[in-house]
């Protein structure tokens, strides 16, 4: 739902940049359809916040940065909290497994 969501700000961003550069211009034919402009979206948010960043999709103008920083630290946060999550799970087992031994 993260990436849904950034994905679909990050297009009305880049499509919202009046006559100046966007990303929306730099990558996106005049005559794509919606399933192309989101899955454009979409591969963008899920490379970004997943740290793979191919840069074949960047930033080009003052509002879009600011976005992608949001995006880079909310992206932290959540693998933050599934590490968090994970860690948890793991001394759970572990501490089951033990209670079992004895």
């Amino acid at each position: 739902a993260v990436t849904h969501w950034s994905a679909c700000v990050w297009y009305i961003i880049g499509s919202s940049a009046g006559d100046g550069p966007s990303w929306v211009r730099a990558h996106l034919p005049d005559d794509a359809d919606h399933a192309q402009r989101y899955l454009y979206s979409l591969y963008f948010t899920l490379t970004t916040m997943t740290t793979v960043g191919y840069g074949d999709i960047v930033a080009t103008n003052f509002t879009e940065v600011c976005f992608v920083l949001v995006l880079l630290l909310q992206a932290s946060v959540v693998f933050a909290s599934l590490m968090g999550v994970l860690t948890d799970l793991i001394s759970t087992l572990n501490t089951a497994s033990k209670v079992d031994a004895e």
